[in-house]
């Protein structure tokens, strides 16, 4: 089983039965989640979210390659930040046993490439920040890459939520689900079996934090 959870930000942790990894653990306004930890890898889509690491149990995946850990083979491409034309995000291709999932970090949506899309691949799961203000990918840019990347379910990140402070307010996720044309439905984590367990048509799912 794949067992995903919010923090908070673009903060999400995925864990299977022997293994933990977690994505951009800086969460704006708060200490990093405990579950930092106890991940095995973490992933950094951006240099602002590098964080220390116990280097001798964790390792920390920050430039483009393919790398194995535990129970996880992740992939990672990089395209311009919508912050800076300058900066790179990185983004993850993630592969369990159970599910393929991708979490794009703060690209800027136009300069995603058609070569980028075919690189992630048959994704199920796709993790995306929907917050706009010119900090990350807005509401209707998301829903485009959402569109085009076309997996089962889509887990919104980096908006307007209680306890985070955000340098720049961010949208909400009902902006989002507007633009995407679904309905939110709610959850504390997504554990999922096999990516067959998965609904046919799009759906977008908010986990609490």
């Amino acid at each position: 089983m794949t067992d995903i959870t919010y923090k908070g930000a673009n903060c999400v942790t995925i864990q299977t039965k022997t293994t933990a990894i977690i994505t951009d653990p800086v969460i704006d306004g708060a200490k990093p989640p405990k579950e930092l930890a106890k991940a095995r890898a973490v992933l950094i889509s951006q240099p602002r979210y590098a964080v220390d690491i116990n280097e001798a149990e964790q390792i920390a995946f920050t430039v483009p390659g393919e790398y194995e850990v535990g129970d996880f083979s992740v992939s990672s491409r990089q395209s311009e930040s919508q912050l800076d034309p300058a900066v790179k995000a990185t983004v993850f291709r993630i592969e369990t046993p159970d599910v393929r999932l991708a979490t794009l970090g703060h690209v800027n949506p136009d300069k995603v490439d058609d070569a980028l899309i075919e690189d992630l691949g048959v994704i199920d799961v796709l993790i995306l920040p929907i917050g706009g203000a010119g900090y990350t990918i807005d509401a209707h840019g998301a829903a485009k890459l959402a569109r085009r990347i076309a997996p089962k379910v889509v887990i919104p990140v980096h908006f307007k939520e209680d306890g985070v402070n955000y340098e720049v307010p961010q949208g909400t996720i009902e902006d989002f689900a507007r633009e995407l044309g679904v309905q939110i439905q709610e959850e504390a984590s997504l554990k999922i079996k096999q990516a067959g367990q998965l609904p046919e048509s799009l759906s977008l799912i908010r986990l609490t934090v």
